[in-house]
């Protein structure tokens, strides 16, 4: 794999992190549009670049709970072309460090419990499981989440 270049998401890059975001589901653009615009204005997007093209994307939220000290990990997307190559997981390095440069203490993130790529991906950048989360009502059984907590 060619080496990774990490920069925060800009305006231009709107249309290429719905891309990629939303993975052929269109259904799904609008919302993603919206989404990214506002992240990019607010400096709340990571990418990861390869010869100059987007190829993984990292958002969050700059406080969990209500703590500013902690952020909360709501996705990362890899292109479909650049998975099981260690994308995520060199992603996922760079926001925790980006993270703790900004004086961030911990990172949350909660898993589908049958994403297995992204529980090892979390496992393998130092996350410790801290919870589960079991679905209601008619997601019972159907959205299971592990939430994982980053020291940072």
């Amino acid at each position: 794999m060619k080496p990774l270049k990490f920069r925060l998401g800009v305006a231009k890059d709107v249309s290429t992190l719905v891309t990629i975001n939303i993975d052929g589901a269109e259904s799904y653009r609008a919302i993603n549009l919206k989404m990214f615009k506002e992240l990019t204005k607010t400096k709340q997007v990571l990418c990861a670049v390869q010869d100059q093209e987007i190829v993984a994307l990292l958002y969050w939220r700059n406080d969990f709970l209500g703590r500013f000290n902690q952020w909360y990990l709501k996705q990362i997307t890899v292109s479909k072309k650049y998975r099981k190559q260690g994308v995520g997981l060199s992603l996922l390095k760079e926001f925790l460090v980006y993270a703790k440069n900004k004086k961030v203490e911990k990172v949350f993130a909660d898993v589908h419990n049958d994403n297995y790529a992204s529980l090892s991906t979390c496992l393998n950048a130092g996350g410790l499981i801290s919870g589960y989360i079991e679905g209601v009502g008619k997601t019972k059984g159907k959205d299971e989440r592990v939430i994982f907590r980053f020291e940072l």
